[in-house]
């Protein structure tokens, strides 16, 4: 592993003499691994039952450890941005292997951060995100996740609908999805994220059918935007969802399952935090 990573260094800077000649390479921690297969995350992906990761762990020591040559830089910990013993961000990973466009995003900044502010000291915990997102969602109890979408991407983790129109204040959200099939949840806890220090907004946008959840931590009240949120789903009447809002949020957020706010069974809905 190490020979292979030395002999491609060598080569982009130079060595042999005239074979790329680039002035530095930087070369990035792995990120880690949730789970052996893409559908089903390790119960604790630091555990030493947790293969995979262990197998990058170590190479990742390696990567860390090793005296690199002149020109070779550390490039950004993608594994303690992501995975540490007390921060475990999971939910910006499309699957147990695959971090998803938010997921990305956050790599793109921290690659800016070395490129431009010299390499990190291993391992990084915190990890300070380059990007806005939510702490503390947990994606394990009920799948919840966090990611960019806009037109045509699907915004449930179990279903194919899509969004089809999007109003302008919410392009630059972040959205925190789930699986359409925890529809008939009732339960005050059901969803808590810690939306940060810095005051944002926070949407609930719902299926008019039934009611918006409850919130045990904000007061959300019903808002009109520059235009409508649209969704494929045919059983959503209209074809638009309905949107409440929170102001200036901080701190903690707590909301009800879908079915929290009584009503008939009605469609899962999606938060949007935009910061």
């Amino acid at each position: 592993f190490i020979f292979n990573l030395r002999n491609i260094a060598g080569r982009l800077l130079g060595t042999p003499a005239g074979f790329r000649d680039r002035d530095v390479v930087y070369i990035a921690s792995i990120p880690p691994v949730f789970g052996d297969t893409l559908a089903t995350p390790y119960p604790d992906p630091l555990d030493v039952s947790a293969t995979r990761n262990q197998t990058v762990i170590g190479y990742n020591t390696a990567i860390q450890a090793e005296a690199w040559q002149a020109g070779v830089v550390l490039g950004p910990d993608f594994f303690s941005c992501f995975l540490t013993a007390t921060n475990n961000r999971f939910s910006l990973f499309a699957d147990s292997l695959h971090p998803n466009a938010l997921g990305h995003a956050m790599m793109a900044g921290l690659w800016a951060d070395v490129i431009l502010n010299g390499p990190p000291t291993f391992p990084m915990d915190p990890c300070p995100p380059p990007v806005y997102i939510v702490e503390s969602l947990d994606a394990y109890t009920h799948g919840h996740k966090q990611n960019l979408l806009e037109v045509a991407d699907e915004y449930y983790n179990d279903a194919a609908f899509a969004l089809t129109s999007v109003p302008t204040e919410l392009q630059d959200g972040v959205w925190i999805t789930q699986s359409n099939a925890d529809s008939g949840d009732a339960t005050a806890d059901f969803l808590s994220f810690d939306a940060g220090a810095s005051p944002v907004t926070v949407y609930i946008a719902y299926d008019a059918a039934g009611a918006p959840p409850t919130s045990s931590t904000h007061v959300f009240a019903a808002v009109a935007l520059s235009s409508g949120l649209s969704v494929s789903d045919p059983a959503i009447a209209g074809g638009d969802l309905t949107i409440v809002q929170a102001t200036t949020v901080t701190g903690t957020v707590t909301i009800g399952g879908t079915a929290s706010g009584g009503g008939p069974a009605s469609q899962a809905y999606v938060v949007i935090v935009v910061p």
